[in-house]
Parts: C-alpha cells; sequence; structure tokens
C-alpha cells in the first residue's frame, strides 16, 4: 500500500492568495499568505498575479511530499483566456456589477425560457452571463479572440497546473448559464447569450 501523503491547498481569494499544507491526519503543518502585487481598476484583477502568488506561497510552505493539490476561490468571475491558457487582459470580478442592463435587456427571454428554473437560482447582474455580455459590448476584440471563459479564479489555477479548462458545479451555478438538473452548460441559455458551448470550460466533478 502506497504511504498517504500531504495535501497542498489554495484558496484565490479577492486580495490575496492563501496556501496550507494538510498532513494526511487533517493537520495543517504549514501556512502562508501572499498578496497580489499588481493594483489594476476596481473590480478588474491580473490572473498573472494569482498565480505569481501562488508560486511564491508554494515556495514558503515548502511544498515536499504533496499528494494533491485542492483549489477554492472566487466565483462569479469573468476570466477570458487565450488557446494556450494565457490571460486576455484582467479578469473582471464577481463584485463588478457591470451586467446589470444585459440582466434587465435579457429579462423577457429568460424569463420565457424559465432560466430560474434551469440555473436553480435567482438570476442577478453579478452572474458571469451578464458579464459576457457586457464584454461582448465593450471589449469585442477580447471576446473574438478569448478560447473559453473561465468563471471560477481558482479554474485559472487550474488551467496553469493542468493544461484543462475546467470548473466545478459549485462554481458553474454562480454564472448563471448551467442546467442545474444536468450539471452541465444550458443550450437554451446560451443561445440566449450568444455563446458556443466550445467556449465554456468543462464541468467536472470536484474531486477530480
Amino acid at each position: 500500500m502506497s504511504t498517504p501523503r500531504n495535501i497542498l491547498v489554495f484558496d484565490v481569494g479577492s486580495s490575496a492568495l492563501k496556501a496550507a499544507i494538510f498532513d494526511p491526519s487533517g493537520v495543517i503543518i504549514a501556512r502562508a499568505e501572499v498578496d497580489y502585487v499588481g493594483g489594476g481598476a476596481a473590480h478588474r484583477q491580473s490572473p498573472l498575479d494569482w498565480w505569481q502568488a501562488a508560486v511564491i506561497a508554494t515556495r514558503e510552505v515548502g511544498a515536499e511530499d504533496v499528494g494533491a493539490i485542492a483549489l477554492t476561490g472566487t466565483m462569479e468571475n469573468l476570466i477570458p483566456v487565450a488557446e494556450n491558457g494565457a490571460p486576455l487582459g484582467d479578469a473582471i470580478l464577481y463584485s463588478d456589477p457591470c451586467g446589470a442592463p444585459y440582466l434587465e435587456g435579457l429579462a423577457a427571454a429568460l424569463e420565457e425560457a424559465d432560466a430560474v428554473t434551469i440555473c436553480g437560482n435567482t438570476l442577478e447582474p453579478l452572474m458571469t452571463a451578464f458579464k459576457l455580455q457586457w464584454l461582448k459590448q465593450h471589449d469585442f476584440n477580447t471576446w473574438v479572440g478569448a478560447r473559453w471563459f473561465l468563471p471560477g479564479s481558482k479554474d485559472f489555477l487550474a488551467l496553469r497546473l493542468t493544461g484543462e479548462a475546467a470548473t466545478d458545479p459549485t462554481c458553474a451555478a454562480t454564472t448563471g448559464l448551467m442546467d442545474m438538473a444536468t450539471r452541465d452548460w444550458s443550450a437554451p441559455l446560451r443561445t440566449i447569450h450568444g455563446l458556443e458551448r466550445r467556449r465554456l470550460p468543462h464541468i467536472r466533478p470536484a474531486t477530480e
């Protein structure tokens, strides 16, 4: 039998990244917190600052004998990335209400589609879906150039670590685009938002 190994956890928060190492019994044996160095506009952050903070935190905790990495972080973001995983500018954070007019403009179509039942959530302007509408109207080049739109800050770290664009059902449920019953992206909602499925990350169980 293999010997149990430690778990390294990253929490990609709104102002800093926290890292901790848990031993096989669940005891924290090391921890670090690294502030983001960049100073962007309100409701914006560079995903590369998250990555750099993760690199620094890993050095600080001394991540030896790590058998798994767990990720968590902010949701309802909009993180456009290129085919090679590079971010196309700053992430639009969960706190940005820029989607408000687009929720209002799509309200009738969303009601007709019974979007609230599909999503299992009340629709609100902070959802990623409405940030996507803002991006399409205000930064069309980024909209066109993005290969994927990621909703979670931890999803960007996962992409850098594994090469796969993926999110988990909890994070996807905050986007306004996931079908709660199937745990997959909703075709009717994607149609309303004019969004191809290939541009959204795979939805994987959190344990994957």
